[in-house]
């Protein structure tokens, strides 16, 4: 069984009620303990301080959720799809679900409760262990987010496990054979046709799904310009040859990852990379994570740039809002 370092755990004290730290007090009694620290039930019988709780990623508190499940249920589940994905650290569009999801053999009805959701199956995919944690696959993973998620949640992840190695594309292609006519597999086709590793974030993936969902041209991706004397200046998100034109996803995340430190650093030299960008292409747009979630602000401005010409398109039945 491959193993892979856990991601996304929480810094949290768990009160377990079973522990007899709390004995005999029902979940209504539990509000506030003697030290007057409110708490939040993470599943049954498990709590942790509502203050700790709410300093927490959602990505650690679903972790957290799991973790406890597995202590409670006992360490031999399975998790899967999103579930899988906090395990192994694969980002999401949106929020994790409130129950942790797992997979195993079909046996009939009545597997969810009101803290699980059972995926059941004819035959068990591969499992691997994410520290005392067993999961799906990334690979298999990534493609049952595709098979129920939405597109562009399903396109953020599997580009990044393409772009990360926590998958290659012959892996996914072999875990979208082993499904063969299961529900949402031909979805799963079509996000894994339209991955690319090239995309470097979240917000550029989610930015290219929006493309695609709105019936845009889909661009050169990490176009490198360079100046006519030859010297490097710089490398852009996205690049449309016919318009001549750059787009940019919330550009200062270049220059978060280089030896800039502060943020006066970071701004100017953004400026200056997109100033000497300017002179080489006809037209630079740039959008944030909100207008591209939102659809409206980034659809407006590839439009305004010429960029968009046709009526959006509904991918999947699903309009891009």
């Amino acid at each position: 069984m491959r193993s892979f370092p856990p991601r996304n755990v929480p810094s949290l004290e768990v009160i377990r009620a079973r522990s007899g730290l709390l004995p005999g007090q029902p979940y209504a009694g539990l509000a506030e303990t003697d030290q007057g620290t409110v708490l939040t039930r993470i599943r049954p019988g498990s709590y942790a301080a509502a203050e700790e709780w709410e300093g927490l990623k959602p990505a650690e508190q679903h972790v957290a959720l799991l973790m406890e499940t597995a202590a409670a249920l006992g360490d031999d589940l399975l998790f899967s799809h999103h579930s899988g994905a906090a395990l192994l650290g694969i980002p999401i569009f949106g929020s994790y679900p409130s129950k942790a999801n797992m997979s195993c053999v079909h046996r009939g009805g009545g597997l969810s409760t009101t803290y699980v959701t059972r995926h059941t199956t004819m035959k068990l995919p591969e499992t691997v262990s994410v520290g005392k944690l067993k999961c799906t696959s990334p690979a298999r993973t990534a493609i049952d987010i595709a098979r129920t998620d939405t597109f562009h949640s399903a396109l953020i992840a599997m580009d990044h496990v393409l772009r990360t190695g926590l998958a290659s594309e012959d892996q996914l292609r072999t875990e979208l054979d082993l499904i063969g006519r299961a529900r949402g597999a031909h979805r799963a086709s079509l996000v894994l046709e339209r991955a690319d590793p090239l995309s470097e974030s979240p917000g550029e993936s989610l930015s290219r799904a929006r493309m695609y969902q709105l019936g845009a041209p889909i661009p050169i991706l990490q176009k490198v310009f360079h100046n006519p004397d030859g010297r490097f200046v710089g490398r852009t998100d996205y690049y449309w040859e016919e318009e001549d034109a750059v787009g940019e996803f919330d550009g200062l995340t270049k220059y978060r990852r280089g030896q800039e430190s502060t943020p006066e650093d970071i701004v100017t030299a953004e400026k200056v990379r997109e100033d000497d960008i300017r002179l080489l292409v006809s037209k630079f747009i740039r959008w944030t994570w909100q207008e591209a979630a939102a659809v409206t602000p980034l659809e407006t401005k590839l439009r305004r740039s010429g960029i968009l010409k046709g009526l959006p398109i509904r991918l999947f039945g699903l309009s891009a809002r």
